[in-house]
């Protein structure tokens, strides 16, 4: 229920208001956005304190499922949710993304760790899936967004033509 109120609350600041607007526009092009007048100092102050609100609330809730706090107890998770943000569709260098598709894709990364963790398999191995599933999401994002030097590529190299025929 946590997980669903956070997700409404960052998709309406996102994707419904006029911060959500500034905050593209600042990742896209942080030139374009001080042409615009934005804030383009204090945007960034904002976004910060909201992860960091964010990160408390994942704090509390990691703290009182495992009944103790220790430095390193989301060191396992940094893998599974980098994927789920680049799977989501978050570019790396900002300027776009899906709330609700960094949600759907983080249900998606929980499931298949808690399938792979309920079949036997050892965190490691999990962990190593998750980081070659990351791999595969962003070479094909790359190739699509590349698609006319793909293209170009593969004429070059399987269109010769055979010697005396």
């Amino acid at each position: 229920m946590l997980f669903a109120i956070i997700t409404f609350f960052f998709w309406l600041l996102t994707h419904r208001g006029r911060f959500g607007r500034h905050l593209f526009l600042l990742g896209q092009n942080p030139r374009a956005a001080r042409y615009a007048a934005l804030s383009v100092n204090g945007i960034p102050y904002v976004l910060y304190g909201l992860v960091g609100v964010a990160s408390a609330v994942a704090a509390l809730v990691m703290v009182s499922y495992f009944g103790s706090a220790r430095s390193d107890l989301g060191r396992d998770l940094l893998m599974p949710a980098l994927t789920a943000a680049v799977l989501g569709g978050a570019n790396i260098y900002g300027g776009s993304g899906s709330i609700l598709g960094t949600a759907l894709a983080a249900l998606l990364v929980g499931y298949l760790q808690q399938g792979l963790q309920m079949v036997g398999i050892p965190n490691q191995v999990s962990s190593a899936l998750s980081g070659a599933l990351l791999v595969v999401v962003v070479m094909g994002r790359s190739l699509s967004l590349h698609r006319e030097w793909v293209r170009a590529t593969w004429r070059r190299l399987f269109s010769h033509k055979t010697i005396g025929a």
